[in-house]
């Protein structure tokens, strides 16, 4: 015991010594099987590299051929879909020939779009009375005769999109927007115009927005992400419940328990008396009828009958009206020199 009371430092540092040796030789193990496996594997492909190099395998003449005819299909192939694609999924728009008739023709088409959601019943804010083209609509100046294109272009595809809020039967758009502006995210073959919408709608008429967007026949229109919000709003039974639970809890807590909710103390008579009183008849609805042996305004005796309710009177909630905003990327094909040419000559014909 000596020993180790006066020695302690020395065995300690023995302790640590013996624990970092026995850590190193688990590491160096570890290390010598991972090099083992690597050198097997190595091994394994020279091997296999050698019996490739007996065998004297080599691309002979035919094989190339076959290679080449193999890559021409494959490219005729991806041409033949690019060119189906961009015939299917063509988005068709006129473009003025001058910047003052171009300014007076989006404004017109503007006005018709207005139109054609009132017609419809659909309400708009005040941020999408010029469905994104505010700047080029209010400016004093005809838009840059380059830019028209776009712009047309870009018109053509709220159009379709306000087309389809309508089959879809929204309630109304709260916002519009093209992140891009005038411009598309060019990927190739394709562009992509992004489109952003704010609306209010039943939950059924937004999923057929979405449906019909993504479906379209004639357009592709990728949906990219969505946000939703759903505000509960109670019925007037709803509001009646709220009022009477929160009243009632009131009451009991400031007559110490001593009353039931609906019920006042009679301090006269020393007996309870129902809080409805004039109240309760002043306040009968379409539900209630009058019969005799109650007591009414004239004197005569009467009895109050509840007749049954419908299962939608007795609703607490309404119809939730929720509040979309939804992304969607329209798909613009990029067409070849060589179909733009050929349609050029079909035109000319």
């Amino acid at each position: 015991m000596d020993l180790l009371k006066n020695n302690w430092g020395f065995w300690l540092i023995t302790l640590v010594c013996v624990i970092a040796i026995l850590s190193v030789g688990v590491c160096c193990s570890m290390a010598a099987g991972k090099q083992k496996t690597q050198v097997d594997n190595a091994a394994k492909q020279m091997t296999d590299f050698a019996n490739v190099a007996k065998e004297n395998l080599k691309l002979n003449d035919e094989n190339v051929k076959i290679a080449e005819t193999n890559q021409k299909v494959a490219e005729a192939g991806v041409k033949q879909m690019k060119q189906e694609l961009t015939k299917r999924f063509q988005l068709n728009y006129t473009v003025p020939e001058t910047s003052i008739e171009a300014l007076r023709t989006l404004k017109d088409e503007l006005a018709k779009m207005r139109s054609f959601l009132e017609d419809n019943n659909i309400e708009y804010s005040s941020k999408c009375e010029y469905f994104t083209f505010d700047a080029i609509a209010k400016a004093t100046q005809p838009p840059n005769k380059d830019d028209l294109d776009s712009i047309f272009r870009h018109l053509a595809a709220i159009k379709i999109v306000l087309e389809t809020c309508v089959k879809a039967k929204i309630d109304s758009l709260e916002d519009l927007s093209r992140p891009l502006g005038i411009l598309e995210q060019d990927e190739g073959s394709y562009k992509f115009l992004p489109i952003e919408l704010t609306i209010i709608a039943k939950p059924a008429a937004a999923q057929n927005l979405i449906n019909l967007m993504s479906r379209a026949d004639k357009n592709l229109f990728f949906f990219k992400y969505f946000e939703l919000i759903a505000d509960d709003k109670t019925t007037e039974i709803g509001k009646d419940i709220k009022d009477t639970a929160i009243s009632g809890s009131s009451a009991s807590s400031g007559r110490g328990g001593m009353s039931e909710p609906g019920m006042e103390m009679d301090m006269e008579g020393g007996g309870r008396r129902g809080r409805r009183g004039k109240r309760g008849m002043d306040n009968m609805g379409p539900g209630m009828d009058m019969e005799p042996g109650m007591g009414d305004a004239a004197g005569r005796t009467t009895n109050l009958v509840e007749l049954p309710q419908r299962r939608q009177e007795l609703l607490v909630y309404e119809h939730k009206t929720t509040k979309w905003t939804l992304r969607f990327d329209m798909i613009l094909f990029n067409r070849e020199e060589e179909e733009k040419t050929e349609e050029t000559e079909e035109n000319a014909d």
